[in-house]
Order: C-alpha cells, then sequence, then structure tokens
C-alpha cells in the first residue's frame, strides 16, 4: 500500500491540550488522513477526538485498551516471560524476580505471570515482582532494583527480567549503584523494541520485537479498512 507520509502527533495522552492535539484534530476535520495508528496512550483519547470516523480508520499497537473499539496489534508479552524464563533458567538462574510496568493491566495479569513462572519450573515470589511507573523524569526502577539486590547474595535474585524497554536505563543505574556485576552476579533478560534499544553499561540480554515489522502491519491494516 502507499506511498504514505507520516505525520507524528505528540503529546496526546490524559488531556488534549496539546500542540499535537491540536494539530491531530485540525487535521481529522479536513478530511486530511489517510488513518490513524495510536499507541497505548492516545488510543484512549480516540472517542473525544471523534475516531474512529467515515474514511479515517484506526489502528492502535500495544494496546487493546481505549474509549472506543478499534482493531489493534499487541506484541505477544506471554512468549516474552516464556522465552525469558527459559533463557535464565537454561543459563543456571533459579531466583527470578521481575521488573515490570506498574498499571493495572500488570497487576490484572499477576495470577497469569505466576501461572508461567510454574510452568517454566521456577518459584514464584511476589514480593520480586515490582511494578513501576515509566514516568522518564523519576528512577523508580533504580530503587526496585537497589531493593531486590539489597539481601546477602544466597538470598538474592540471580536472575532478572525487565518488562519494558523504558525500565532498561533505570534498572541499569540502581544495579550499577548496588555493585552488582552483570552476568556474573546477576543475569539479566530485557525486552526490546527493534532497532533501537535502550543505552546501557550493562550486559543485558535482548529479546522483543520488531517495531518496524509492526509498523508495516498496522499500516497494511489501515490500507484493508479504507
Amino acid at each position: 500500500p502507499g506511498p504514505f507520509r507520516f505525520e507524528p502527533y505528540l503529546g496526546i495522552d490524559r488531556h488534549l491540550d496539546s500542540e499535537g492535539a491540536w494539530r491531530l484534530q485540525r487535521d481529522i476535520e479536513r478530511g486530511a488522513l489517510a488513518g490513524v495508528i495510536m499507541d497505548h496512550y492516545s488510543v484512549r483519547q480516540a472517542n473525544a477526538l471523534g475516531l474512529p470516523c467515515k474514511g479515517i480508520p484506526v489502528v492502535s499497537v500495544l494496546s487493546s485498551e481505549g474509549s472506543v473499539k478499534v482493531p489493534a496489534l499487541l506484541p505477544d508479552l506471554d512468549a516474552f516471560f516464556d522465552g525469558a524464563l527459559a533463557r535464565l533458567k537454561a543459563a543456571g538462574s533459579s531466583r527470578i524476580a521481575a521488573v515490570v510496568l506498574g498499571n493495572s493491566d500488570t497487576w490484572h495479569g499477576l495470577p497469569e505471570l505466576e501461572r508461567r513462572y510454574s510452568a517454566a519450573g521456577v518459584a514464584w515470589r511476589p514480593e520480586w515482582v515490582q511494578g513501576v511507573p515509566t514516568m522518564p523524569s523519576f528512577d523508580w526502577g533504580a530503587h526496585a532494583a537497589r531493593l531486590l539486590m539489597a539481601g546477602p547474595r544466597g538470598q538474592r535474585p540471580d536472575g532478572l527480567i525487565v518488562a519494558d524497554d523504558n525500565l532498561a536505563v533505570p534498572v541499569a543505574s540502581g544495579l550499577l549503584a548496588s555493585g552488582i556485576r552483570v552476568p556474573r552476579d546477576l543475569r539479566v533478560v530485557a525486552q526490546a523494541n527493534w532497532p533501537t534499544l535502550p543505552e546501557i553499561a550493562l550486559d543485558f540480554e535482548w529479546l522483543g520485537f520488531d517495531m518496524c515489522d509492526l509498523l508495516d502491519r498496522a499500516v497494511n491494516t489501515i490500507h484493508r479498512l479504507r
């Protein structure tokens, strides 16, 4: 399909008083868009923006939750956890913690995560699953990492799953501050969105998704909906 020109509209999350939201509303009213790809924040504002509307289909990526029901393309996070647990266990880790997004979706998904730990033959310790908000100006992820690694070596985690690439930098900062050597003291598998990986000073193993492929699939879905 195409050719298409991509126009970013930034700052559309809990409010519609951003420059990006104003431009998007203007272009919707002008009928200037072939479609809209919305992320897990902006899709919550789809109804307020009058989307989807005739001739402007909407596709959500990274979330199926929103103010309206639209087609959604979702990374398989269950497969990510299965793969991360398998890799850490194969490398010799038996006490595996996780730093996850601190939101209601993750909280309600904890029973499923516990089942995946059990299926992998890994002991489940709920206190070793730390939910962290992804506010870029705060380092809650660093605090969570330091807390997880605060105990004696034989009693603290020897494997860690970082379940969102936005958490990798603060978690790495916390591990560095704690003097943790990766992978000698702790093996880490972190979620990645290729082709861009977070820049960190520790040897994390990356496992995740190709965002270029996800974008291609979103564009193809919009093309089919037109």
